[in-house]
Parts: structure tokens; sequence; C-alpha cells
């Protein structure tokens, strides 16, 4: 961690070391896709995330936190080995964290156990409503396409329509 004058910047680190892996870039999101820009000016505090890539014979294991703010960590695991749950559930306004699931339409909880880890995986969070005389949860399942997630909604709320999934050789209509 630094400590930095506001309206100053940040000093790019040493680049880390991890078993298993090889560093990429510093990102500014949880998403991991924008990389950050150091030397730019800093005028709150802020978190940097460190992005992998899995060497040979490992796998990443990435976790979609659907919905949450929460940052959880990318896992790299030895082919054949287990992932780790997560030691934290997500946290989403309104939601209880229900489990990891394997699938897209969040049908199939991760078995963690009982996986091994063959190639990269990506796992998606599940919720349940906190209070279900309140809230429902709208589950969207994208047929083989690319994770749409859910939408906690107000009991007699209308429900927003998500962004429209991906596949290949296909068009959503």
């Amino acid at each position: 961690s630094q400590i930095i004058t506001r309206g100053h910047s940040a000093t790019r680190p040493v680049d880390p070391t991890r078993t298993g892996a090889t560093f990429d870039t510093w990102c500014a999101d949880t998403s991991l896709t924008a990389p950050y820009v150091f030397g730019s000016a800093v005028n709150e505090d802020t978190t940097v995330y460190a992005r992998w890539s899995a060497n040979a014979g490992y796998h990443s294991v990435t976790f979609n936190a659907a919905g949450s703010q929460d940052f959880i960590e990318t896992q790299i695991v030895a082919d054949g080995a287990y992932a780790t749950k997560p030691d934290t559930d997500p946290v989403r306004e309104n939601a209880v964290f229900d489990a990891w699931c394997s699938d897209t339409a969040l049908e199939v909880a991760f078995g963690f156990t009982t996986t091994p880890i063959t190639q990269d995986t990506t796992l998606y969070a599940r919720y349940k409503a906190q209070n279900p005389a309140t809230y429902a949860v709208v589950t969207f399942n994208p047929n083989g396409g690319s994770f749409v997630g859910q939408a906690l909604v107000a009991k007699g709320s209308p429900v927003t329509e998500p962004q429209a999934p991906t596949r290949a050789s296909a068009t959503f209509r």
C-alpha cells in the first residue's frame, strides 16, 4: 500500500509473484478488464487489483460475484486439484448468497471438494431474496449463451430487461 497526497499519482510497485501464475497487469476494476494508469492523479482511496494468467499445468478459477461490488480473488489451481470455496461470501443489497454455480443458468452448484479443476473455470454467484415477502429473485437462463445473472425485484414491480446474452453462431431475439 502507498500513502499518496491527494492529486498526486501512485508509483508502480514491483511486479508481484505467485505460484503457478504469471503477473499480467494492474487493473482499476474488480472485473480485471480496465488497466490501471500509473501517473494519473489519485483523488480518493483507491484499490488496484493484480490480474494473473495461469502457467502451463495450472488453471484459473474466476469468481463472478454477479451484482455484488465485492472482489473475489481468482484462484490459480494445479491441473486436477480442487478450488477452495472463498472465505467470504459476496454481499448484495436485499439478497443472501446461496451458492457458487458452474453454469450460466445458475442451476448447478459447484462441488469444491468433488470437482477437480481441469480447465480455466468461471463460477457464478447465485442469490436468494433476503426477505422473500418483499423481494423476488428473477434468474435469467441464457440457454447456452453468455452469463446474464439475476435481478432482485421488489414484489409487484416490473423487471428490467437485462443485457442480451451472446452465443456463437446465434442471434438473440
